[in-house]
């Protein structure tokens, strides 16, 4: 009998409970999956519990293998974890003495602009994040 999984709590255990539930959809093992998408196992292992965050790279391509959209797996992890709200509202503040300043009101800002965007939009952006403009190419994982 497999076992049971705790409740997911942070993003990245709901990313990954959302993948491990695709995966036992599709029959594929973890092993699978990691030979798939050019993995290690170990790694594969740490983002399904949620000790590793998958790159958008990653999320796209896991999406890809298992036939799944990759927006409608981010719907379906937002929707668990609580919505995106409630991450955008775990993004850390700047730190200052006067709760109006500049960089409170910017954040602010920023989060009313990402509330807007769509699906596609975020992960653009997660994208455009993750790639040096110098090089052209995707930074490695510091993990």
């Amino acid at each position: 009998m497999p076992k049971k999984r705790k409740q997911p709590e942070t993003f990245d255990e709901w990313v990954g409970a959302i993948i491990d539930s695709k995966l036992t959809v599709h029959s594929w093992t973890q092993s699978q999956l990691a030979d798939s998408i050019g993995l290690s196992l170990t790694l594969v292992g740490r983002s399904i519990r949620g000790s590793r965050a998958l790159s958008v790279l990653e999320f796209e391509r896991i999406a890809s293998v298992l036939g799944e959209d990759p927006g409608d797996l981010l719907s379906d992890v937002l929707q668990g974890f609580g919505g995106l709200d409630k991450l955008l509202s775990e993004i850390p503040k700047p730190v200052s003495e006067d709760s109006s300043s500049i960089d409170d009101l910017e954040t602010r800002r920023l989060q009313k602009e990402a509330e807007q965007m769509s699906v596609a939009e975020i992960e653009r952006n997660a994208i455009a994040a993750t790639q040096d403009p110098e090089r052209r190419t995707d930074e490695p994982d510091p993990t």
